[in-house]
């Protein structure tokens, strides 16, 4: 985020920059904290409950797709949670990447976007 936020800002910018970049991270860790809660795992708004929606959403999009991971016996852990708590920074390239946060940052239902992402990547 700070790469993009400093890419055209002047010496006297950078602090503003840096500013910027450190509120959208706090931003998001003050809402995707809570998720993260051992506390939390059993509920909907937990890890395991974005994984599991994000299953729920395979199925309705794909039943194949979703049969055919659950005959692999492919566990939805294995890659739904790299994928929500590394918010997909692993799996794209920077530029695809800070296109998706400014999205995320920007949606006021960001982890339900964050569940279709996960869902369409699986489809395609």
């Amino acid at each position: 985020v700070f790469a993009k936020c400093s890419a055209k800002a002047g010496p006297d910018e950078i602090s503003d920059a840096e500013a910027d970049s450190f509120w959208c991270f706090a931003a998001m860790m003050g809402e995707i904290g809570d998720r993260f809660c051992r506390q939390m795992d059993g509920l909907h708004i937990g890890v395991k409950g974005l994984i599991a929606h994000i299953r729920e959403l395979l199925r309705e999009a794909d039943p194949h797709l979703c049969a055919h991971l659950d005959r692999l016996k492919i566990n939805p852990q294995f890659y739904g949670l790299r994928w929500t708590t590394l918010l997909l920074s692993q799996e794209l390239e920077l530029p695809d990447i800070i296109r998706l946060w400014d999205s995320l940052f920007s949606a006021p239902n960001r982890f339900h976007f964050l569940e279709y992402v996960c869902c369409a990547m699986l489809m395609h």
